[in-house]
């Protein structure tokens, strides 16, 4: 006979079974994607064109500015997350860091010293010319991209600006000023 009180009909009463496995990875990341959910719910707003045309956006503007001090404590809250997490890296992410910097300096564009385009044509060899045209070339190559991106990013950015625009001005027209 089995005991009223016992932890077995608890939990097959709350549904739990103790011969499930539990992956600790699939438990964090379900629990990531909830908070991540409940913050996007509580930070961002979606203005549909419905909303747009009766007027109920000035609403749910005026709900967006009780939500930015909120924005600045998950802000202040991940900076301090990151700087952390980055305090604590092993030696060997701090070995993988060193050499993606490295790399960076070699074929990246950030932080260009002007000497580093130079090629002393008289005392390189054929070798180490064709290497460092190589290099060249996947640097010029990388700022092609960087210029490409950054336009189009340019143009993302001047969208959102002009909606930001025209949002401050239903505010202003929302909240008198004294």
């Amino acid at each position: 006979m089995s005991d009223p009180n016992s932890p077995t009909k608890a939990a097959s009463e709350l549904g739990i079974n103790f011969d499930d496995e539990y992956d600790d990875d699939e438990i964090i990341e379900r629990r990531l994607k909830e908070r991540e959910a409940d913050v996007k719910s509580i930070t961002s707003t979606f203005i549909s064109p419905e909303e747009a045309i009766n007027g109920s956006i000035d609403q749910k503007l005026l709900s967006v500015l009780t939500n930015r001090s909120y924005d600045a404590i998950v802000k202040s809250a991940q900076d301090r997350a990151t700087k952390d997490y980055l305090s604590n890296l092993t030696s060997e992410m701090n070995f993988l860091l060193q050499n993606h910097l490295s790399i960076q300096k070699e074929f990246g564009t950030a932080n260009d010293d002007e000497n580093n385009w130079k090629i002393d044509l008289d005392s390189t060899s054929d070798e180490d010319l064709n290497r460092e045209i190589g290099r060249l070339r996947k640097k010029l190559d990388r700022i092609r991209q960087e210029n490409s991106d950054l336009e189009a990013e340019k143009e993302k950015t001047q969208e959102k600006l002009e909606i930001i625009y025209s949002q401050n001005e239903k505010l202003e027209r929302l909240i008198p000023m004294e």
